[in-house]
């Protein structure tokens, strides 16, 4: 063998110089090497062990374990879901091109397969919510609320209606949707909760059991028309969004709080001791100690609550506990975005990381590129007594994405959504690419896609270096394209445990129709 000469499995280093490496070992240790590696591999070909992997997964990234019939999984079946995450991190690298790099002529990620969902046209505003783990689907539309069986990732998709209920209220008679969401619940449940702009419902759900049915918790009737709610949920409360107004909606007790009021809060975070407000009109987190959401609390009322522009109890309308800035620079003719965390277990869990943008609306004409910051946030407390001391906030990186003037910006996607940050490796989440067109019909392209930003321990992808005062160095987020669909696409749900996304979208525009489609990324 020459000197010179590599070993794949060496990586860069000579043989010649692995040689003068064993020949300073004793030899008993060379040979304990040898067991262990065998053993390793004895180790990683059981079964059990896989399905050990797979479960401390679904787990740790709030995946549905019943997504995988993992009893009747073999060996190579198990060992792929359970590296899903890493998978499809590896395949939006593979195909995805740095931020900073040419994204004008771009080609979609390359799909397995890509199967329509049988049924009417649906509305433009249904929501949909593919839960973690890809197999599960539920819907919520003018009239119904769905769960759909897709099968588990990797065999051909057959949805199958698992439940359908009416969400219809004598005085509700069109449910006009503002938003779905869900919480995986003990006994693999799900908990559902839907909103019209005068009705929200919770339900829960147990596709496992052998005759999964819809059981409603509570309903609240509201007022107000028009108002588009952002639901969360924490336990047994909903917390419903819309301004400056949040409602904490305890369903198992039937009362109910207004939250604090601190102007226009783009987003908000309620965990069981804070309320966090994370406001678009100023680079600054205000953080409230909350003693209880259940003190002060009134009781639903049977029939419609009052107008939110009255008095209602609530819980604190003084000043913020904490404040804290961002220390970000912004144009003044940027907006602030705001990308926080999603998950079925991890949305409510401190501490987090989540992005912010600065954004120029699609009727300023600049050529600055789209800032963005990572930041990790986490609370300080005292115990004996328990006190909030403070809130660390550590600025992880700083990131970009190039405006191609005049005919092209990035912003992060709203509705269809979900913008939000996924749990996995790379964190990613979705961004939209506007290009202008010339056309008065059709005066805009999307471009929908996934960028993600690999930070330091996270993989061991290339990142950025944090220095002592935690201020994050420029770094390049990986951006990769996901689709073609042009401007029809109105609505995405997305699951990265397993390359599964839920589609809908106009085909054949201008004069096409609405479909909904299941499109795979990985086998």
């Amino acid at each position: 063998m020459s000197k010179v000469e590599k070993l794949d499995i060496f990586g860069d280093v000579l043989v010649e110089l692995w040689d003068q490496i064993i020949a300073h070992l004793p030899y008993r240790d060379i040979l304990s090497l040898g067991q262990v590696c065998r053993a390793l591999q004895e180790f990683l070909s059981l079964r059990s062990t896989w399905m050990i992997i797979l479960k401390s997964l679904c787990v740790e990234k709030g995946i549905y374990l019943p997504s995988y019939p993992a009893a009747d999984m073999d060996v190579t079946q198990l060992r792929n879901v359970a590296k899903g995450t890493y998978r499809w991190g590896c395949l939006l690298k593979e195909h995805g091109k740095k931020s900073q790099e040419d994204h004008s002529n771009t080609t979609e990620l390359p799909h397995v397969s890509k199967v329509f969902l049988p049924g009417p046209e649906p509305p433009n505003d249904k929501r949909h919510v593919l839960i973690p783990g890809g197999r599960y689907l539920v819907t919520a539309d003018h009239h119904d609320l769905t769960l759909l069986d897709l099968g588990c990732v990797g065999t051909q998709v057959r949805p199958t209606v698992i439940d359908k209920i009416s969400l219809l209220e004598p005085h509700v008679p069109d449910f006009d949707i503002c938003d779905l969401t869900f919480r995986l619940i003990e006994n693999d449940g799900l908990r559902i909760a839907v909103a019209a702009d005068v009705l929200a419902k919770v339900y829960d759900i147990f596709p496992t059991s052998v005759e999964p049915r819809f059981r409603e918790l509570g309903k609240i009737s509201l007022f107000d028309v028009g108002i588009s709610w952002r639901l969360s949920l924490l336990g047994d409360r909903l917390f419903m969004r819309w301004a400056e107004t949040l409602v904490c909606w305890n369903f198992a007790t039937t009362r109910y709080i207004l939250g604090p009021k601190r102007g226009r809060a783009d987003e908000v975070i309620c965990t069981e001791e804070l309320c966090i407000h994370f406001n678009r009109a100023s680079a600054l987190l205000d953080v409230w100690r909350i003693q209880s959401w259940d003190d002060q609390s009134e009781a639903v009322p049977s029939t419609i609550l009052p107008s939110l522009r009255r008095s209602h109890p609530r819980i604190q309308s003084a000043a913020p506990d904490i404040t804290i800035p961002l220390n970000c620079t912004v144009s003044s003719q940027a907006r602030l975005r705001y990308i926080l965390p999603t998950s079925s277990l991890h949305a409510t869990a401190l501490p987090f990381t989540f992005d912010v943008f600065a954004c120029f609306d699609v009727n300023v004409d600049v050529t600055q590129p789209t800032i963005a910051y990572r930041y990790k946030l986490d609370a300080v407390w005292e115990q004996n007594p328990r006190r909030l001391v403070g809130m660390k906030l550590d600025q992880l990186a700083t990131f970009s994405f190039p405006t191609y003037a005049p005919d092209q910006k990035f912003f992060p996607m709203g509705y269809p959504g979900p913008a939000n940050l996924q749990i996995g490796l790379p964190s990613s989440a979705m961004l939209r690419s506007l290009i202008f067109l010339d056309n008065e019909d059709y005066p805009f392209l999307f471009k929908d896609c996934i960028y993600s930003v690999v930070l330091p321990g996270e993989g061991g992808g290339e990142g950025t270096h944090i220095d002592a005062q935690g201020t994050g160095k420029k770094a390049n987020a990986v951006v990769t394209h996901l689709h073609s669909y042009g401007v029809g696409v109105e609505g995405i749900s997305l699951c990265t445990a397993t390359g599964r996304v839920l589609y809908m979208a106009k085909l054949e525009l201008p004069d096409g129709v609405r479909k909904e489609f299941v499109v795979d990324y990985l086998t």
